[in-house]
């Protein structure tokens, strides 16, 4: 629900431009699925390793779609068969062999003046996405980080979420507390690859959060007392308004 209903998800459909988005994390997702079980075998390796090679021509954002695949095996206990992570590898390397082949998607790597940029807006960047985390403002297409100036309560509030997602499993007990770690590997797993562009780009995209908040929502579903989770219920009416005053005309 979270990952349906945030009103950060709007970038990623809205604009016809960041369609690779939705592509990828639906094919990424159902690759997850197809192996959640952890003695996934048969007709489930070859149809997740295509899956997995769909999602990463679509976008680079799944280029770590292993370790979220660990970080589902750990949040239960224990690893499965490997054999689901041979298939992931060999959808995943099949599509990189196709991208260098064809020559597109190649990232240009950051310039010595970009580094310098985006290390001295670090705390600014890494509010913004705390912020939008909680409560998107406007839509835009990006956030320049060379004019990023967040205020002072932006500021606070995006620290504090941050804080808040690495803390908050600390108090839980040991399943729920895997379980909302497992949230947080996978959020940063498929916010990583969206590092190089930032910098290289100098630009924040709330779409680079789309595929992450499906582990923002594997968090609250951790975090969140299952009596209370009914209650999740009354954000729904503040979250379709919200995404309707950010649609454009």
């Amino acid at each position: 629900a979270v990952f349906a209903l945030h009103p950060i998800q709007s970038e990623a459909v809205i604009w016809i431009a960041a369609r690779n988005d939705p592509m990828s994390a639906v094919f990424a997702l159902l690759a997850l699925w197809l192996l959640a079980r952890p003695a996934a075998r048969g007709w489930r390796l070859p149809a997740a390793a295509a899956l997995a090679g769909l999602a990463l021509l679509a976008k680079e954002s799944v280029l770590l779609l292993p370790g979220a695949l660990l970080a589902l095996d750990l949040a239960r206990g224990g690893l499965g068969s490997l054999w689901r992570y041979v298939s992931l590898l060999i959808g995943l390397g099949g599509a990189l062999c196709l991208r260098a082949l064809s020559g597109v998607g190649e990232t240009l790597l950051p310039s010595p003046e970009a580094l310098r940029l985006a290390w001295a807006q670090t705390p600014d960047i890494v509010a913004l996405i705390g912020s939008m985390i909680v409560w998107p403002s406007t839509l835009s297409t990006a956030w320049s980080i060379e004019w990023l100036a967040l205020s002072p309560g932006a500021f606070v509030l995006g620290l504090l979420v941050l804080l808040s997602l690495l803390a908050a499993p600390l108090l839980l007990p040991a399943e729920r507390q895997r379980m909302a770690v497992a949230g947080i590997v996978i959020a940063v797993i498929f916010y990583l690859p969206a590092v190089v562009p930032i910098v290289s780009k100098g630009l924040v995209g709330e779409r680079y959060l789309y595929l992450p908040m499906a582990g923002i929502g594997l968090w609250l579903a951790a975090v969140v007392p299952r009596r209370l989770s009914g209650g999740l219920l009354l954000l729904v009416p503040l979250c379709v308004l919200r995404i309707d005053a950010r649609l454009p005309d």
